[in-house]
């Protein structure tokens, strides 16, 4: 199968489209599961040419939530949610580049949401999916949270990184709980652990404190209470 970034918008929803009267019609499920989580895997990022990215994710979270009964047991979460999280660390990159490169603010605010719309498609379809077995994904995109977070507090002070953190800001706590809701206990642990950086760590499980204090601590299983990781990764 042809990586579907390399086609156009147009093309990409013909695929899907064609994916959604398959499954629709219950015909080939195993199949049309086996192509979709192959063209997650193949998905790049280019932050030259986001449409694909964009309308890729749109039609995905599209045809998961119309087509989640039919499709959840046989499609591999694990694929389509990794894809996601290589779309999100490659607009996350170019949001790093902007912050450091002195872009305006209009421009970093543009860049810093595509992240916050990869974010949430990777909420969306995790709590469609369901989490995969915790693994070495779930940490990824748990690293990939906070490095978010860890960009925002070490760029250097400028209207371009108020912008960017303007233009996260609550939704992005949102779609973290979403994702702490889906994966459960595991991805929690993964946040509140030494495999995310310090900046970042005590930054994000901080607005997860404060936004969503007692749902994310509901789900913390350590053997401390979650406050204390909270306090101990914001002094770190």
């Amino acid at each position: 199968m042809a990586t579907m970034l390399l086609q156009s918008p147009q093309a990409i929803k013909t695929q899907f489209q064609q994916w959604d009267q398959q499954l629709a019609s219950r015909e080939s499920i195993q199949q049309v599961a086996r192509q979709v989580a192959q063209s997650a895997r193949q998905q790049t990022f280019d932050g030259a040419n986001l449409a694909p990215t964009l309308t890729y994710w749109s039609e995905m979270l599209r045809v998961a939530t119309t087509r989640s009964t039919v499709i959840k047991k046989h499609l591999d979460a694990g694929a389509v949610l990794g894809g996601v999280d290589t779309s999100t660390r490659g607009a996350l990159g170019v949001v790093r580049g902007k912050l450091a490169g002195g872009s305006t603010t209009a421009d970093a605010t543009r860049s810093a949401r595509v992240v916050l719309f990869l974010v949430k498609q990777y909420a969306g379809l995790a709590a469609i999916l369901g989490a995969p077995p915790p693994d070495a994904r779930t940490s990824a995109f748990a690293a990939t949270l906070c490095a978010v977070h860890q960009i925002l507090e070490t760029a250097p002070p400028s209207e371009a990184r108020a912008g960017a953190r303007a233009a996260l800001g609550a939704e992005l706590d949102g779609a973290c709980l979403r994702v702490c809701v889906a994966h459960g206990a595991p991805f929690v642990s993964c946040l509140a652990g030494p495999t995310t950086n310090e900046a970042g760590r005590g930054a994000c499980l901080s607005r997860l404190m404060e936004a969503h204090g007692a749902a994310v601590a509901d789900l913390f299983e350590g053997g401390e209470p979650f406050a204390g990781v909270v306090l101990r990764a914001a002094i770190a």
